[in-house]
């Protein structure tokens, strides 16, 4: 259960924030991504004094290190493009991808869907056509 509490927490804290930042004014969106990562990293290392420093070693700091800098690539481009093409026709692009990427990685980080049976697997053929439907 904490598992899906924290997925939800993240969406809620996406989605509270992406939209109204768009009607703050700054001189690029470089700039925007700059403050954005500085919070991240303020709220992490918060998170990281509560949990304790006693656990960090490079095995377990390289992969959420890169997850970061793929985030900042990502996040400057969602702002780029909110920014040029709009909020409504940018979700509308990103959020059926986003459910894609994720899809492929617990394929081939997660080794999901395995083992699952055909059925598991014509739902998931079913939900991809009809999100690549959504997008055409």
């Amino acid at each position: 259960m904490p598992g899906a509490l924290y997925a939800i927490i993240t969406v809620l804290a996406w989605g509270t924030w992406l939209a109204p930042s768009q009607n703050v004014p700054f001189k690029n969106q470089q700039i925007k991504t700059f403050y954005v990562a500085a919070a991240n990293l303020a709220l992490a290392t918060l998170v990281f004094a509560l949990q304790g420093f006693g656990g960090l070693t490079w095995d377990v700091f390289w992969l959420p290190f890169i997850g970061g800098l793929v985030w900042s690539v990502s996040g400057f481009l969602a702002f780029t493009a909110t920014s040029r093409l709009g909020m409504a026709r940018v979700f509308g692009i990103w959020a059926p991808v986003n459910v894609l990427v994720s899809l492929l990685w617990g394929i081939v980080l997660f080794d999901e869907f395995l083992t699952a049976g055909p059925r598991t697997w014509l739902l998931l053929a079913l939900a991809l056509a009809a999100i690549l439907t959504g997008l055409d």
